[in-house]
């Protein structure tokens, strides 16, 4: 199947997508309390308080079903950006959401720098998605 030019763009973010969740989710479930030390440090530089130690295995478990949904839209938009290109919508819901409740988390509960690194990491993942849905969409009409 011949992609347009846009199409291809989307189709090597997709795929970049894809990789980097697949990625994280290895290191949430292998290296979560790395992850959180290293955020620690990172947030001391700040002068904000260390999130507590990583213990709750429930919400490794949630986290890794995001990240395995979230992966496999990426691929399958990568594979085939006209027939799965409606899954973009879930991914951009998916990336403002979390970086919404990352922001909220921070203002309204503990300053932990590992709040605003969802914002951080998520924000900008769906601003290019949701810039990129509007670009190859108004190719389509």
């Amino acid at each position: 199947m011949e992609f347009t030019k846009k199409e291809k763009t989307l189709r090597t973010v997709m795929f970049l997508y894809g990789i980097t969740f697949v990625i994280a989710d290895l290191v949430f479930i292998f290296a979560s309390p790395i992850l959180f030390d290293l955020l620690n440090q990172i947030g001391n530089l700040f002068n904000l308080p260390p999130s507590p130690p990583f213990q709750n295995r429930f919400y490794l478990d949630l986290t890794n079903s995001m990240m395995v949904m979230i992966a496999y839209i990426s691929f399958a938009v990568y594979y085939n950006p006209r027939e799965n290109f409606s899954y973009m919508k879930i991914l951009i819901l998916s990336k403002y959401t979390s970086s919404t409740f990352g922001i909220l988390f921070f203002i309204f509960t503990e300053r932990y720098f590992s709040y605003l690194t969802i914002l951080l990491t998520d924000l900008p993942l769906a601003i290019i998605a949701h810039y990129l849905y509007k670009w190859v969409k108004k190719e389509q009409k």
